[in-house]
């Protein structure tokens, strides 16, 4: 800790260097949200809402920092660097805590060791003389691999051998030729070559005070929020469901639950996911946006358009300040007029702000074949 930070200090008055530690931790797993949704006024209530999560996360698209951002915009109400430690810590960024206080930090984790539950190994050590690995060692073959058919008929891979098939986690872009795909909520992925064959290597972000038991139900659990990054075509045009990793139900996907956790893109959540509620109706307003994109050819958020949110034309047409058919996409000739209100008519319940109005996926599917057929 710095002489000139004390609990005291307040938020404010925090350096440009000290934010930018503190949102290197954060923005590269979206960990703001996390924060943004736990932030109360002095009444109690939620500071921030739907709409200004969601202008946070615009500000990536300049080059700015959510973090930073959220930080300076909660320092106007004179927090001090003690509540923002009390703040990190209550969300597991230990991290980001120790840069501020770390001696707060260590008594925390000193005295939050839970008894009989077994946390996360580390890594295995890595093989001698791993240096940054050309490309010539990128491909792993059956020949020179020690992986193994394990219970699952699935075969494993030593630490080692992601590393050499990945040219060592190799951070730049695969269109910059590097091997990184994309980052997610809960890890990055990098492409790899097996056999001759590509594939995809998702590493896992280091997740404080999460036990194996905990990841393995995690896994069972996971369905996706829809964005159509993530619905994929076939050489047939026919539309694959990909990345699952964030509306968490039950195994009759029924039930709501709560998690700690808030992954994905901010313009196609619902209100309640954003405060860590998921629900499969969560997915049906994801599903809403998707349709208003077809339709208009928009994308959800754009920081220079009025409106700067997609779903935000729902307002607008219900107010009767505009028709769906000044949205049309432009690009769309002969359209059929009757289509597209049908359309619209299917995803306007599907935005609703209450989840429990949502229409289900079975009343969307029907009403979708209705308009295909009709």
């Amino acid at each position: 800790m710095t002489n000139s930070i004390t609990p005291s200090t307040y938020v404010r008055s925090l350096g440009y260097g000290m934010m930018r530690q503190l949102a290197d931790f954060i923005d590269p797993q979206e960990g703001w949200k996390k924060l943004a949704a736990d932030i109360t006024d002095s009444s109690g209530v939620k500071r921030y809402n739907q709409m200004q999560i969601r202008r946070f996360e615009a500000l990536k698209q300049v080059g700015k920092s959510p973090t930073c951002e959220l930080l300076y915009d909660w320092g106007t109400l004179n927090c001090t660097v003690s509540d923002l430690v009390d703040l990190l810590i209550r969300n597991q960024f230990l991290a980001p805590a120790s840069l501020l206080i770390p001696e707060t930090v260590l008594l925390h984790t000193k005295g939050s060791l839970v008894e009989g539950k077994k946390i996360l190994p580390e890594l295995p050590p890595l093989e001698p003389n791993e240096g940054h690995l050309t490309s010539n060692s990128c491909d792993l073959t059956s020949d020179n691999n020690s992986s193994h058919l394990n219970d699952t008929g699935l075969k494993s891979f030593l630490f080692y051998e992601l590393k050499s098939i990945t040219n060592n986690f190799d951070d730049q872009t695969v269109s910059a030729g590097g091997n990184k795909i994309g980052e997610g909520g809960f890890g990055v992925v990098y492409k790899g070559c097996i056999n001759g064959q590509t594939v995809a290597v998702k590493k896992l972000s280091a997740l404080a005070n999460i036990c194996i038991e905990d990841l393995k139900k995690q896994f069972e659990q996971e369905i996706k929020i829809m964005a159509n990054a993530n619905i994929l075509l076939t050489e047939s045009f026919v539309p694959k469901l990909s990345d699952f990793g964030l509306a968490r139900a039950s195994v009759k996907f029924t039930h709501t639950i709560l998690t700690d956790r808030i992954v994905g893109t901010a313009a196609y959540m619902a209100p309640e996911a954003l405060r860590g509620e998921i629900t499969p109706k969560s997915d049906i307003f994801s599903f809403g946006v998707v349709l208003l994109e077809i339709i208009t050819g928009l994308s959800p958020m754009d920081e220079n358009r009025d409106p700067q949110l997609l779903l935000s034309i729902k307002e607008e047409i219900e107010d009767e300040e505009k028709t769906i058919e000044d949205y049309v996409d432009k690009k769309i000739s002969n359209w059929n007029i009757t289509l597209i209100e049908q359309m619209y008519f299917i995803a306007s319940p599907c935005l609703h702000e209450k989840k429990n109005r949502r229409p289900d996926i079975e009343r969307v599917k029907e009403h979708l074949k209705e308009m295909l057929i009709g």
